[in-house]
């Protein structure tokens, strides 16, 4: 038993090891481990790439006739959408795409509850914690976060279309996207070289990295962390991808709050 892991019983087949995908094995051992690397580095790049490409359909899509703010949250989902094929191919490439998909099948009834119920709340309750703490070390360390504090204010004709975009890109599309890229295909392929540790790590850092302002680079690290070592330890994406979506709810929650619709005196 490879990782110790008393989860492995409660699924069927057990976690995904890398002699249950021979392909994904042959084909990423005929790269070094440096060109593996850069593969993995390129998917990251990418990722990004379509982000900030992602700034400029704002502008395409207000030529459409749509609103700037309404703009803004489809290009959100938009991006998701680019970025899941974008790692479909790269899992493809490896010949992993049938192993990432095993790590969605649940065994059983019980399984499912652990999976979908009692991890995920156990999670959100330690991410928590782990949060609290790391935000008092960053401002110990160096101050209040450098996120602004802001208040959009839009129409009421708006307002419920751009917190139904808002709840399906925050809550469902970057929780599903983000854990297959990052506790899927990264981590694995980091797995593949050079052990749990460092593909807990790795894939960690390079999660973190991708939220670019500072204090949450931090925060989305953390997060990774704990992820990454249930995904190695259950062995499904499941419970990542539940306890990010909870995580990404109280996100969903606040901005909410900042989404205000402007007051009678504001209005023209």
């Amino acid at each position: 038993m490879e990782n110790g892991i008393p989860l492995e019983q409660a699924v069927e087949g057990g976690s995904r090891t890398y002699e249950d995908a021979p392909e994904a094995e042959e084909s990423r051992g005929e790269r070094s481990k440096l060109a593996s690397w850069l593969v993995i580095a390129s998917s990251w790049v990418f990722t990004l790439l379509i982000i900030f490409l992602g700034f400029f359909l704002v502008g395409i899509l207000e030529l459409f006739g749509l609103s700037e703010d309404v703009s803004w949250e489809l290009m959100g989902s938009l991006v998701y959408v680019a970025v899941l094929a974008m790692t479909v191919l790269y899992l493809h490439w490896d010949g992993d795409l049938g192993g990432t998909l095993e790590m969605f099948k649940i065994g059983s009834l019980g399984a499912g509850f652990i999976f979908l119920v009692g991890l995920p709340f156990m999670i959100t309750v330690i991410d928590l914690v782990a949060t609290t703490i790391y935000d008092m070390l960053y401002i110990a360390l160096w101050g209040e976060s450098s996120i602004p504090e802001m208040v959009y204010y839009v129409d009421d004709s708006e307002y419920d279309i751009i917190r139904a975009l808002s709840f399906v890109s925050i809550v469902i599309a970057a929780p599903v996207v983000e854990e297959i890229l990052f506790r899927g295909y990264i981590l694995d392929a980091i797995r593949e070289m050079h052990g749990d540790v460092l593909a807990v790590l790795g894939s960690s850092v390079l999660f973190g990295l991708l939220h670019l302002e500072p204090y949450v680079v931090g925060m989305a690290t953390v997060g990774g962390i704990i992820y990454g070592i249930v995904r190695i330890r259950s062995g499904s994406l499941w419970p990542c991808i539940v306890s990010h979506m909870l995580w990404n709810f109280f996100a969903f929650l606040y901005i909410c709050l900042l989404y205000t619709s402007p007051s009678p005196r504001d209005r023209g």
